[in-house]
């Protein structure tokens, strides 16, 4: 069955681990992206992917280019913006990376990330179709993934230990709002718990 890859117009059968990372290193190959490839490879608005710019929703194109992390991300968003508001999909970005539109701080690279989601989508549909356990699930699609800093999911690699962003607020602000946002959610279930809320 011919899909494309969620947030894009790439067409592909989304059967295979790692369907994602082989695409996007082709499309990349010869460097980066113009605007309008961008807008030709997600199906979007030129103003929708620069508004998402000025918004700080990712960081500038480098010399008007866009590398393969701020594609990564653009898809990200374009994936789930039909069924999370945008700013819970930040949100959820800011738990994730720190600073939306700074990738200095990033615990993971936007196209490991998006490799990861696709291959969470790949196996949640595929193999182990809707009722899928999805804490499962995530368990084996990021088998792999290695901590670029000892300790930076928590306490033992247990990524519900990391504090809860609140909402709007940058990780590590204090205050009242610390951890009003999480309501009782995983990294591993936050999208569905959010869209449920949405």
């Amino acid at each position: 069955m011919v899909t494309v890859l969620p947030g894009t117009t790439i067409e592909t059968t989304l059967s295979e681990k790692d369907t994602a990372r082989r695409l996007i290193d082709a499309v990349f190959a010869p460097g980066g992206l113009m605007l309008s490839q961008v807008v030709a490879l997600t199906g979007l608005e030129p103003y929708v992917v620069q508004n998402w710019v000025k918004r700080g929703f990712l960081a500038r194109p480098e010399k008007k280019l866009y590398s393969k992390r701020k594609f990564c991300r653009i898809a990200i968003i374009n994936s789930l913006k039909d069924s999370l508001q945008l700013d819970r999909i930040t949100s959820l970005l800011r738990y994730i990376n720190g600073k939306t539109d700074d990738e200095s701080d990033d615990l993971i690279d936007d196209f490991e990330l998006y490799n990861y989601f696709v291959n969470l989508c790949i196996e949640t549909e595929i193999k182990h179709g809707a009722d899928a356990d999805i804490r499962e699930t995530v368990k084996a699609v990021t088998a792999q993934y290695t901590e670029p800093a000892p300790g930076a999911a928590g306490p033992a690699g247990d990524p519900e230990a990391r504090p809860a962003a609140a909402e709007g607020a940058e990780p590590g602000e204090g205050g009242a709002a610390q951890g009003a946002g999480r309501r009782d959610r995983g990294p591993a279930d936050g999208a569905g718990a959010a869209a449920g809320g949405a």
